[in-house]
């Protein structure tokens, strides 16, 4: 799964009013869905809503910040497509090395040369 442009939105308390520009491209491979549902909405020819559940596991290519890598991520995710571009909604649960958790809630569009996600995500340690 690839995934475009991340705009980031602090929600920890200390960096609420940051933002962080963030871009990572997941390596092939590494994603894979462990339950999808898809249901044809009946109104266009390939409209189609999904809810899903993605798991990624990282090797030697993994996202980092402040310098943690990110070992594995979970996320669950709504979307609305016809012919596979539409919107989404992901919820994210991203696991890292040193054991804290940061979670995220995005917004973006899928299936374009502009696909991208922009959310907030926060912390827990």
């Amino acid at each position: 799964m690839v995934i475009g442009t991340l705009i980031c939105l602090s929600a920890a308390p200390a960096l609420s009013q940051q933002k962080f520009k963030y871009s990572f491209k997941t390596p092939p491979g590494v994603s894979k869905y462990t339950q999808q549902h898809v249901l044809d909405v009946g109104d266009a020819a390939g409209h189609q809503i999904r809810i899903g559940e993605l798991h990624t596991k990282f090797a030697d290519q993994a996202p980092e910040y402040d310098g943690v890598k990110v070992v594995e991520t979970w996320g669950r995710l709504m979307s609305d497509y016809t012919n596979g571009n539409g919107r989404l909604v992901p919820y994210t649960v991203l696991h890292m090395a040193n054991g804290d958790k940061i979670y995220h809630r995005g917004e973006g569009v899928s299936g374009t040369s502009d696909a991208h996600t922009e959310g907030e995500y926060w912390y827990e340690k």
